[in-house]
């Protein structure tokens, strides 16, 4: 007698009959080819099974008691969409058995029946089932090559994420497919999605149940595949939902769910494009982390530009400093021998002669103080500090700037608010700070304009995490000039940065800012081609805490 040919490969087969001997019958030629039998004595433990362990081939008896034939086909193919059915069905049901075929049943067994009939049915179908699987592969192979093709030409995460997730829906024939990336700790973002709404609660904990799943290397095929989970949807649903972990360098980078998954769907591609997947989010945050070091060492490469810089400055001040204060000593000296005598030669009467040469004086005195601020600037030692009346800084600042204001056609605007509570601070270094401002503003406006000074209350941030705010003043300085532009707006900061060409230095802005650094405050500046700049001074309020004590 000619022996029937084994099987190829072993394959896992599922027999669901009431009947003892028809299920012992079946899985004893079965066996004796060497398939893998599994046995089922109801429907409902049948489709219990099948959603457990995938099958290639399930025999169902079509007339079962309670669960019959065809609600089993119907259920089981919800959950092993690549399962193919054979039912096995008495001489008076012949009718059901060619119904079953329309419901996309593979064959179907007339009982009772022999060895060989069994085995030319089992066989047909498993060789059938192989040859689709098989084209289904090929078609599968040439989409996935477009797809990879398209993914390769890409390096935006959002762009192969959404490929990813669309070749996903149509190869497996789901309704949804969401990819997510994990965050920090165990947390899952939503970062592509087929819908065009967000995720819903439900498939969200699905997901986050996949990441929680344990690997499961080494384990038989029949068990799972590795960082992989399925289960059927709710109760009343259709179909069933899988989702895969997203692992690259031996981390879990996300997961990839599809929901609802239907019938006739090829499932070979989710995990290479699971791995894919992977591999980009991976690739995303090596990118996104080393962009993040480039962008670290661009900052401490251009703080120490600043720092060297500030350090050329400083010893350019040292020298400034010694050149400049014999000479103006020399000149205070003089002022006040002049108006010594000019008091004399008037009886005490104050005369036109007498209160410009105290100006002269008093300008005099007030670079004296800008030098010992270069100074101080270079030692890097911080200003003596007290009480500022911002209306009595101002009107000294516009006493020594009056002729120029006026030469200029700039019209000075004053528009202080508040009670008049003193700022904390040096008057000569914030005199000094006004004065770059006031010259600036001057330079701005070539054809005369409008110079508006206002203050308003404001708040700095405390020194340190969680501490409160500290109460200050903001006092802005705005010209009607013709603004900066955004690109010269960045840099005007930067040590040695001008607009004015030779005429200016790049220092101006570079000390001011140090100086009110130094008294723990701000300076900012906004600006508009057309519009005009404004330069904001945010300074403490000077409180009692603040006065130093009185020694003994």
């Amino acid at each position: 007698m000619t022996q029937t040919p084994g099987p190829k490969e072993s394959a896992c087969i599922l027999v669901i009959d009431d009947e003892e001997t028809i299920r012992a019958f079946v899985s004893d030629v079965l066996k004796e080819k060497r398939y893998e039998v599994t046995q089922a004595m109801s429907g409902e433990e049948g489709v219990s099974l099948l959603g457990i362990k995938p099958y290639d081939l399930a025999l169902v008896d079509l007339q079962l008691p309670g669960m019959d034939g065809m609600t089993v086909v119907r259920q089981a193919k919800a959950k092993r969409a690549d399962s193919a059915f054979v039912v096995m069905t008495g001489h008076g049901s012949v009718e059901s058995a060619i119904e079953a075929l329309r419901e996309g049943v593979a064959d179907f067994l007339s009982k009772p029946f022999g060895p060989k009939e069994l085995l030319r049915v089992v066989e047909r179908v498993l060789e059938h089932r192989r040859v689709l699987r098989e084209n289904l592969a090929l078609r599968e192979s040439l989409a996935l090559y477009e797809v990879v093709k398209a993914i390769a030409a890409s390096a935006d995460l959002d762009e192969i994420l959404g490929l990813i997730v669309q070749t996903v829906k149509r190869e497996t024939k789901a309704e949804q497919v969401v990819a997510f990336i994990r965050g920090e700790g165990d947390g899952l973002l939503p970062a592509a999605g087929t819908e065009d709404t967000p995720p819903d609660e439900d498939l969200t904990r699905f997901a986050q149940k996949v990441l929680a799943s344990p690997r499961s290397e080494g384990r038989p095929r029949s068990e799972g595949r590795p960082g992989m989970v399925t289960e059927p949807r709710e109760p009343g649903g259709q179909g069933m939902r899988m989702g895969r972990q997203l692992r690259a360098k031996d981390q879990t980078v996300g997961v990839l769910v599809a929901d609802h998954l239907a019938a006739g769907g090829v499932y070979q591609a989710y995990e290479l494009l699971a791995d894919i997947a992977a591999i980009a989010i991976h690739k995303a945050q090596l990118v996104a982390s080393l962009e993040g070091s480039l962008n670290r060492i661009e900052e401490q490469q251009a703080q120490l530009i600043q720092s060297s810089k500030l350090s050329i400055i400083g010893e350019m001040a040292a020298g400034i400093a010694h050149e400049i204060r014999n000479p103006l000593a020399a000149i205070t000296l003089g002022c006040e021998l002049l108006v010594a005598e000019a008091e004399e030669k008037a009886g005490g009467q104050s005369h036109t002669e007498t209160r410009a040469l105290e100006t002269v004086l008093a300008a005099s005195k007030r670079l004296a103080e800008v030098v010992d601020n270069l100074v101080g600037f270079s030692r890097k030692q911080g200003p003596s500090k007290g009480p500022v009346e911002v209306a009595q800084l101002l009107s000294k600042t516009k006493s020594l700037v009056r002729y120029h204001i006026s030469k200029s056609h700039v019209q000075w605007v004053e528009a202080i608010s508040g009670d008049g509570q003193p700022i904390l601070g040096n008057e000569g270094q914030l005199q000094q700070v006004l004065l770059n401002l006031i010259l600036n503003a001057c330079d701005a406006m070539p054809q005369g304009g409008v110079l508006t000074f206002s203050t308003a209350p404001a708040e700095l941030a405390g020194m340190g995490p969680g501490k409160a705010g500290v109460p200050a003043l903001a006092l802005s300085v705005r010209d009607s000039g013709a603004g900066i532009p955004p690109e010269a707006l960045r840099k005007v900061f930067e040590p040695f940065f001008t607009t004015k060409g030779e005429r200016g230095t790049g220092l101006g802005l570079v000390i001011s800012r140090n100086i009110i650094r130094e008294h723990s405050g701000t300076l900012g500046v906004e600006s508009e081609p057309g519009k005009g700049t404004t330069f904001t001074l945010t300074l403490p309020l000077f409180s009692e805490e603040d006065t130093p004590p009185t020694p003994s």
